[in-house]
């Protein structure tokens, strides 16, 4: 999960069954593109929310992070 608040994931989930969209949401490795805006700093798990991030990615797929208080880089052992 990205995110500490189970009340939060409820709704979340709730709304994408709405939408027709659980199935996406259930899918493994399909995204080309996941990226973290100016929240990585906010998240309970600044490590871990990154990885989720790339287990979620198709074969060719990449991580984009963009946080003014968060280091340059990351380390490639940090998220695989």
């Amino acid at each position: 999960m990205f995110t500490q608040s189970e009340e939060s994931v409820t709704e979340a989930r709730a709304k994408a069954a709405e939408a027709v969209v659980a199935d996406l949401v259930a899918s493994q490795a399909w995204f080309d593109l996941v990226t973290i805006f100016e929240a990585l700093r906010d998240m309970g798990d600044s490590v871990g929310t990154p990885r989720a991030a790339w287990e979620q990615l198709a074969a060719d797929g990449s991580v984009l992070v963009a946080d003014e208080r968060v280091a340059d880089t990351l380390p490639p052992r940090a998220i695989r």
